[in-house]
């Protein structure tokens, strides 16, 4: 269910969606591994782990380009 609300906040649009796979790999890794589907247990750490590179570099880049201005400064207004 929680990766339907991720995949859905992703296809939206929501920035925060990065958030919503993060709380999927930590419910769903320890979910896989104590259940004994280690082969999945190991590709949702992987993909957590992309996730976590993925969000720190969203946040680098939302900080570097953050719209100042608003509309003026799209229109070329001084």
């Amino acid at each position: 269910m929680g990766s339907i609300v991720a995949t859905y906040a992703m296809a939206r649009g929501w920035n925060d969606f990065w958030l919503a796979w993060i709380a999927v790999d930590l419910v769903g890794v320890p979910l896989l591994w104590h259940g004994g589907y280690y082969p999945s247990a190991v590709m949702f750490i992987v993909y957590g782990a992309l996730v976590l590179w993925g969000f720190t570099v969203w946040l680098k880049a939302s900080k570097v380009e953050a719209p100042t201005g608003g509309a003026a400064a799209l229109r070329g207004a001084p």
